[in-house]
């Protein structure tokens, strides 16, 4: 039924999120199809709304891929919902998270349906505290939501695919800012390296340090003394003289 032009009315399904005296915060109320699906854990978004808070909306998807739209709010347990304790073992406050499950986000204010969504799930959540441990999640099924919905715009033009194309490659020589490494060898270094090679070649063809003894003086090895030696001179006379003395390693 179309109440304007840009709203629906449609249907939404109740759900609950609450804890008992032991057992924490869980999905105790969910729509059929997610409980058939096994999706109801999608709703435990909810869980951590604030008590006295405002209505909050959320969007999730089921793993068929539809969207669903949350309207939910928090409450703390009063002695009249139940006739067990209004907190956990711990003596924390426990939380009731009622909420409804559209297709679409909710365009006007959904208080009226949260009202109605908490007299279809608060038998449940007794059921719940009479037997925490044997509670299974309860199934809700539809019902006509007071608040309107925003309709999906329609005749929108549908997405045109652009199909996928190769890119083509660029020639490396159409490169103009890069240039082609080559080995180069630098002039200099090559007549350096020419050079070195004949001064070595010198050297051992001529060996400038070597001496008639056959050895190559050590630095700091030719010494001179002075020694008185006997050999005949004039008349037969002793002679002195210096004598060099070279002592290789």
């Amino acid at each position: 039924m179309e109440a304007a032009d840009s709203v629906v009315q449609e249907v939404g399904w109740p759900f609950l999120v609450s804890a008992g005296l032991v057992r924490d915060y869980t999905v105790l109320v969910a729509p059929d199809f997610l409980v058939a699906d096994g999706e109801q854990g999608l709703l435990g978004i909810a869980g951590g709304a604030v008590d006295g808070g405002p209505i909050e909306s959320r969007t999730v998807r089921t793993s068929s891929g539809r969207l669903l739209a949350l309207s939910y709010a928090a409450r703390l347990l009063t002695a009249e919902d139940s006739s067990g304790t209004v907190a956990d073992e711990f003596g924390r406050p426990l939380r009731l998270v009622v909420g409804v499950v559209t297709d679409r986000s909710r365009a006007t204010d959904p208080t009226r349906d949260l009202a109605r969504a908490e007299t279809v799930v608060l038998p449940a959540y007794r059921r719940f505290r009479a037997d925490e441990s044997a509670y299974r999640v309860e199934p809700s099924h539809r019902e006509p939501m007071r608040s309107l919905a925003l309709r999906e715009p329609e005749g929108l033009p549908a997405p045109v695919a652009v199909p996928y194309a190769e890119p083509v490659p660029v020639p490396y020589a159409a490169m103009p800012d890069r240039r082609r490494m080559r080995p180069v060898v630098s002039p200099v270094l090559l007549v350096f390296g020419v050079v070195v090679a004949l001064l070595l070649v010198l050297l051992l063809l001529f060996r400038p340090w070597a001496t008639s003894g056959g050895c190559v003086p050590a630095s700091s090895t030719t010494t001179t003394t002075t020694t008185t030696t006997t050999t005949p001179g004039v008349g037969g006379a002793a002679g002195t003289g210096p004598v060099t003395t070279t002592t290789c390693p």
